[in-house]
């Protein structure tokens, strides 16, 4: 045995928090409106609105979605993924990512005319819409494989003079937004499906800096002593 541990003498660098790239609201704007009639605009709609990762959308089924509850909602059950050349459908990453999302009125509508769209699709190739049917579809009427949603973003980028962010960048970019609307950090740790604020402070603390701005203003509105 040695008298002592030699990690124990190590020093370990740094942790360095690299900020999150995220887009702004022009450029969702953009994105929104450069998607609009093709079937990218939907999935790409539905990341902006609820934060999800790539494999919790496309591993969304109808029977996970509740259009018709008081408050409409989606559950995030499981997740598909591309994993040595095969896809896999694996459960969320950690308990808390298994989670309902709300609905806003306008993304209940955006469903339902997605709906409607995906039911014509798979009616064109003869098949009949089930709840255990994937919601995301390509206009071919087949759910896209994980990677390959991936390549058409980028290429949806490029052809349209976007600048290149990773597909996860729009939930940065749903996290961002948020925080900048005032909406609380727990609702916003719920919805990303992290089990603690400490992840979203963490991550997305830049965004702060503009509240914190706003917070010292206010404090000179209300005290007011000019």
């Amino acid at each position: 045995l040695i008298p002592d541990n030699p990690c124990s003498h190590v020093n370990l660098p740094p942790l360095v928090h690299h900020e999150v790239e995220a887009f702004d609201e022009d450029d969702v704007r953009k994105i929104l409106l450069c998607a609009k009639g093709s079937d990218l605009y939907f999935p790409i709609y539905l990341l902006i609105h609820t934060g999800m990762r790539r494999g919790e959308l496309l591993g969304l089924k109808w029977e996970n979605v509740h259009l018709e509850e008081e408050h409409p909602y989606i559950d995030i059950v499981q997740t598909r993924l591309s994993a040595c050349g095969k896809e896999v459908i694996d459960t969320p990453k950690t308990e808390s990512s298994k989670r309902k999302i709300y609905l806003s009125s306008q993304a209940k509508k955006e469903f339902q005319r997605y709906r409607i769209w995906a039911k014509e699709v798979l009616l064109r190739y003869g098949k009949i819409q089930s709840l255990s049917d994937f919601v995301i579809i390509r206009e071919d009427g087949r759910p896209d494989e994980p990677n390959n949603f991936t390549r058409r973003w980028n290429k949806f980028l490029e052809q349209n003079g976007i600048r290149q962010l990773k597909l996860h960048g729009l939930r940065h970019t749903c996290a961002t937004m948020l925080l900048k609307n005032n909406v609380d950090i727990k609702t916003i740790s719920n919805r990303l499906g992290h089990s603690d604020t400490s992840m979203v402070l963490n991550v997305y603390g830049h965004s702060l800096d503009s509240m914190s701005q706003a917070a010292a203003d206010t404090m000179d509105r209300i005290m007011n002593i000019s």
